[in-house]
């Protein structure tokens, strides 16, 4: 018993202090308990997260230990659903009122007794349109640097660094975008100040648009049916007639030159130069 308990001592002591070192493996908690956050810039939109700056592992070295982290992006994702549990998270960052990106770095440096382990956490506040409202950052460090720890510890700058970093975000962002505004409205014609107007559409129902300025419309004359047999163009005419001298009459096609259908009255075609009644 002796014996194995030296060689175990042995062992540790190896792999803590031989520039050979070991190979440790760290598994960053996928549901971190977090609160939700109440009364921010973002309270109540439509919120699009981009993680494609947020590392899914992390390998390593330092003291001569290798590293090897895993779950980082599970993690971030999971603190941020908690943290906008009131909110509407999108996938589609066109349907999203903001865009909020995460950039996450981890660092390994040599302790005095083993591994330090430091992360930065960049949060980006954009637009729809992606124009950057706001940037937060913050940078935390681990307290306690000993090798058997060095995972956690990165876990746990990661959780305070990530949350910081939102907290100077949010306090920088001083106005909101405004709601995505449609095709419809971006080529609406600019309101013209009240009176004034360019067509009849720019006035009130009743009025319409005389000299750049809305007024009364004139009444529109009753015009009276034609009498029987009377006329004043073609379409007051029945069937294959035509309008002459105020009187509808048929047409002789022999009399009817035409180079196309449509120089002929009615219901005539061209044929020939002249206008004819169709087979």
């Amino acid at each position: 018993m002796k014996t194995s308990t030296t060689h175990f001592c042995l062992a540790i002591i190896t792999c803590f202090f031989l520039t050979a070192g070991c190979s440790h493996t760290h598994r960053f908690n996928p549901r971190p308990e977090i609160g939700a956050v109440n009364g921010s810039p973002v309270t109540g939109k439509r919120l699009a997260l981009d993680w494609s700056r947020t590392p899914r592992t992390f390998d390593g070295k330092a003291n001569g230990h290798r590293f090897h982290l895993t779950g980082i992006r599970d993690h971030a994702q999971h603190m941020a659903h908690s943290i906008f549990i009131n909110e509407k998270i999108v996938d589609a960052p066109q349907h999203a009122d903001i865009i909020l990106a995460l950039a996450l770095q981890l660092e390994l440096s040599a302790g005095f007794l083993g591994a330090e382990c430091a992360t930065t956490a960049t949060w980006d506040i954009k637009s729809p349109t992606g124009q950057l409202l706001a940037t937060g950052q913050a940078r935390d460090d681990a307290s306690n640097p000993l090798i058997a720890v060095t995972g956690v510890n990165c876990e746990m700058t990661a959780l305070r660094s990530i949350a910081a970093a939102l907290d100077n975000a949010f306090a920088k962002l001083t106005a909101m975008p405004a709601a995505p505004v449609s095709t419809a409205q971006m080529t609406a014609a600019p309101i013209q100040p009240q009176g004034h107007c360019t067509m009849d559409v720019d006035c009130p129902a009743e009025l319409i648009c005389v000299n750049n300025t809305c007024g009364e419309s004139a009444p529109t004359p009753i015009r009276e049916p034609p009498a029987t047999g009377q006329c004043t163009k073609d379409v007051d005419c029945p069937g294959d007639q035509i309008c002459t001298n105020n009187s509808c009459t048929t047409p002789n096609p022999a009399q009817t030159t035409c180079t196309k259908d449509t120089d002929c009255p009615g219901n005539l075609v061209c044929n020939n130069a002249l206008c004819t009644v169709p087979n």
